[in-house]
């Protein structure tokens, strides 16, 4: 009979779920960001999800890799990693790299979820824009499965995403990338149409299987 070991599959967001649960519980101010780490592949953004925590000496949010071994120290631009305190180009979350690829500055194909993945879905702009949703809704205490899909999500086709939804993407990531954005602002972006998470999401299976709605808990 195999061990508890092997009854528990998890990904990143469910090792950070644990690390901001636990947080909460001792009193920190702690949160799940959705967005993309630099240190797993040279030269591409991978998606990832990290923990942010407030650091109450040095009066900023933190951001935190509970999930990665502390024996395991990769540079990013000639910095060793921090993973209690990870650089702003170390971990990009979802709307500043939006913004980013929105302006340029960043090409829209070096974001995603693997190269080995032959998934149009699964990198550039459908992936930074779903990134952006997940990372509101997580900023908001609803801390999703990446690989849900809701409302705007359930409409952007592989390798495009429409003029009207890139529109309103660029809207609400200029309040999202501010660290310092208030609960009150969030949850006012959360609550709009195409973003708020609903009572039945589209749960994709991460190993090809079909699709399923999953009806969430109150």
């Amino acid at each position: 009979m195999r061990g508890a070991t092997w009854r528990v599959v998890g990904c990143c967001r469910d090792a950070t779920l644990l690390f901001v649960s636990l947080a909460r519980h001792k009193g920190i101010p702690a949160r799940m960001r959705v967005g993309f780490a630099a240190y797993f592949h040279p030269g591409l953004l991978i998606d990832h999800v990290v923990a942010q925590a407030w650091d109450e000496a040095a009066g900023r949010w933190r951001l935190i890799d509970g999930e990665m071994n502390s024996n395991w120290t990769p540079e990013v631009n000639g910095r060793p990693i921090d993973w209690m305190d990870l650089a702003d180009d170390q971990f990009v979350t979802g709307p500043r790299a939006w913004q980013a690829a929105r302006a340029g500055t960043s090409d829209p194909e070096r974001y995603l979820t693997s190269p080995d993945l032959d998934a149009p879905e699964l990198r550039g702009w459908p992936l930074l824009a779903r990134h952006v949703i997940h990372d509101l809704v997580a900023l908001n205490k609803t801390e999703m499965l990446v690989w849900d899909a809701w409302g705007m999500q359930l409409g952007i086709d592989p390798g495009s995403v429409v003029e009207q939804d890139t529109v309103l993407l660029d809207e609400i990531c200029a309040p999202l990338a501010d660290p310092g954005i208030s609960s009150d602002v969030v949850a006012a972006l959360a609550d709009r149409d195409v973003l708020r998470v609903p009572s039945t999401v589209t749960s994709f299976d991460p190993y090809g299987g079909p699709p399923r709605e999953v009806t969430l808990r109150a």
